[in-house]
């Protein structure tokens, strides 16, 4: 029986460990550069604050090329609708042809919507000026915007044979250039943000009460409830990290079939209107 214990134990952990900060940007649109001459990641984000969210990710300045990193491994940015927030953005060097920031208000893998580049500084001034570091950009989230977990991207660029251009105030949200015909600096990272409709004053992560999951072991419809606020967004992750099931209640429960699941162990993640979190191992019979 202890050693049934420990196994299961040693599975939570890794299957806990296993959700890692990726270099694949799926389904999302690939945003790599090649560091120019030399192959030198010379341009890089450092920091991100959004302190109305009270959040912020310090990432370093040593990421590898190819300069794109999805932070899949990190607690979603909690963001209301119709709220005003400040984004703060460290990163190397001033000679920065834009800083740019865009979110996937309405959920459907792109930023290619109106509204979702949210804010920029690009280098199409008159005196050819330059946004310094760190970058403080604005955006409100809007009314609009599809409650759940969504993706965020903040983009930093230089390219020094202008093949992108100048005049051209929006800046692209992907980028996927080569050695042989560019020199291009920059790094790109992507975040998940979590949008809800119900302001929150604080934000607490991990293992809270009021959400219930029945029964565990399951083999045919696992419940989910929560006590209080109405359930805005659930997840399944499998051993390998991966999301396999994604839902959207908007209600205080709901069911589902575990049928056509494996066996075995499973994280359920959710997360209620109050934007607090809870993870939760589930056995498939």
């Amino acid at each position: 029986m202890k050693k049934i214990l420990l196994l299961f134990l040693l599975s939570v952990v890794t299957l806990l460990d296993v959700i890692a900060q990726t270099n694949s940007s799926s389904p999302y649109c690939t945003a790599n550069f090649d560091g120019g001459i030399g192959g030198a990641l010379t341009k890089n984000i450092s920091k991100i604050e959004i302190n109305e969210a009270g959040w912020i990710s310090a990432t370093g300045t040593a990421n590898p090329l190819p300069g794109f990193t999805y932070y899949n491994n990190l607690d979603p940015v909690p963001l209301t609708t119709n709220n005003n927030y400040t984004i703060k953005i460290t990163h190397s060097g001033l000679a920065m042809h834009f800083v740019a920031v865009f979110i996937d208000y309405n959920q459907d893998d792109d930023f290619a919507d109106a509204g979702e580049v949210v804010n920029f500084v690009t280098v199409n001034t008159p005196d050819f000026e330059f946004p310094g570091s760190p970058t403080t950009l604005e955006f409100t989230v809007p009314a609009s915007a599809v409650p759940g977990k969504t993706r965020m991207r903040v983009l930093v660029f230089e390219d020094d044979d202008y093949t992108w251009n100048l005049n051209n105030n929006t800046p692209p949200s992907c980028t996927d250039y080569s050695m042989v015909n560019e020199l291009d600096y920059g790094e790109t990272e992507d975040y998940d943000v979590m949008i809800s409709n119900t302001p929150v004053s604080t934000v607490e992560l991990n293992n809270i009460s009021g959400v219930k999951m029945f029964p565990n072991p399951a083999s045919d419809i696992l419940n989910i409830v929560s006590n209080s606020n109405a359930i805005i967004y659930a997840e399944i992750v499998n051993t390998n990290g991966a999301v396999i099931k994604q839902f959207y209640p908007q209600n205080v429960s709901f069911e589902f079939s575990v049928k056509q699941f494996e066996k075995g162990l499973y994280i359920i993640r959710v997360y209620t209107d109050a934007l607090h979190h809870t993870d939760n191992i589930i056995t498939v019979m």
